[in-house]
């Protein structure tokens, strides 16, 4: 039977009357990867680290001895261009400590902990908090109740975000221009991700915020409902790893502002 022009080739017959391929299953496209891919390397992980802790380093000593101690266009320039540069560099960081909170950079547990909670730490993510809420994203992806992030929102639930889809909408082709992008982008990483880790906003019904006050979700509180009783030393030390950061900073803009 001749296939309908609308139907999409993945749902075509095969021509001439071939048989259909089945599609590999999961055991089959893991043997197809080398084993060697299995195996996490610690001198290719350090190598990683290292690499992006150098550039870390050399934007912000490139900053400090910017030319010029009086404030001009051209050093606003570079300020912004530092700026820039060095989230991108802070990407790379935490994409590692992401890796190592799957346990996928290092061999050990205690090397991915370690090294995972030093990098987030230093980028003001509590690393074992976003462990555990990430671990139950991956295990209920898609899940409308169960999943911790990127849950669809659903009118009266969610009011404010459902005002959000509907701007969308509104929008329509204009949602994909570069401007609109750059506004979501805005939007995303100065106010949805702090938001995300204050308040645990855009996380599913039933993905552990039962308790209603704002508080008993963040991921910065041990007794959330996000985390079980083993969890929640954890979850303060995430938030010793921040503070101490925060601390770190707070001396730092004492020492250095006119340097910068």
């Amino acid at each position: 039977m001749a296939s309908s022009p609308q139907e999409p080739a993945l749902f075509r017959p095969p021509p001439n009357g071939q048989p259909r391929v089945a599609a590999p299953d999961l055991q089959a496209l893991r043997r197809a990867i080398p084993q060697h891919c299995f195996r996490p390397s610690i001198a290719v992980s350090l190598r990683h680290i290292a690499l992006d802790l150098s550039f870390a380093l050399l934007l912000l000593a490139v900053t400090l001895y910017l030319p010029g101690a009086e404030p001009s266009p051209l050093r606003w320039a570079l300020l912004l261009a530092f700026s820039f540069l060095q989230g991108l560099v802070f990407m790379g960081l935490w994409v590692l400590g992401h890796e190592c909170g799957h346990g996928a950079l290092f061999p050990s547990r205690r090397l991915n902990d370690f090294f995972g909670f030093t990098l987030h730490s230093i980028l003001l993510v509590p690393y074992f908090s976003f462990k555990y809420s990430h671990a139950r994203h991956h295990r209920y992806t898609n899940h409308i109740d169960k999943d911790t992030v990127f849950v669809p929102s659903r009118g009266s639930v969610d009011a404010l975000h459902w005002q959000i889809v509907r701007l969308h909408r509104a929008l329509g082709f204009a949602h994909d221009s570069p401007f609109v992008s750059l506004l979501q982008l805005l939007s995303q990483q100065l106010f949805a991700v702090p938001m995300y880790f204050l308040f645990y906003l855009s996380g599913g019904a039933g993905s552990g915020t039962e308790k209603p006050k704002f508080l008993f979700k963040s991921h910065f509180n041990p007794k959330s409902g996000l985390f079980s009783p083993s969890e929640q030393p954890y979850i303060l030390l995430s938030d010793a790893g921040v503070l101490l950061l925060l601390a770190a900073l707070w001396k730092a803009s004492s020492v250095l502002p006119s340097r910068i």
